[in-house]
């Protein structure tokens, strides 16, 4: 299983969140904006465990439609796993 590490310290602007997701290979057309990252998500083909870490730090209301979004994704996609994680580093 592919493990990856989606640290969100240092996302300061929806800009920043999405270019955390870059260890997930974005497409070049990348919209920056959840239907985007739902795409690249549900076409993940490889069992793949996505750790998040300081979503704490991102807009609360950005963080809901966001969750909401990851929890259809992996409905969609029986290889992906995400997990949260808290932290500073």
């Amino acid at each position: 299983m592919k493990d990856v590490l989606i640290n969100l310290r240092h996302a300061n602007s929806i800009e920043e969140f999405h270019h955390a997701f870059s260890p997930l290979g974005l497409p070049k057309d990348y919209g920056y904006n959840l239907d985007a990252l739902h795409d690249v998500l549900t076409s993940i083909s490889e069992p793949t465990h996505i750790t998040l870490k300081s979503l704490s730090n991102i807009d609360p209301s950005y963080t809901k439609i966001f969750m909401s979004m990851v929890q259809d994704a992996v409905v969609e996609n029986k290889n992906l796993y995400i997990d949260l994680e808290e932290g500073e580093d």
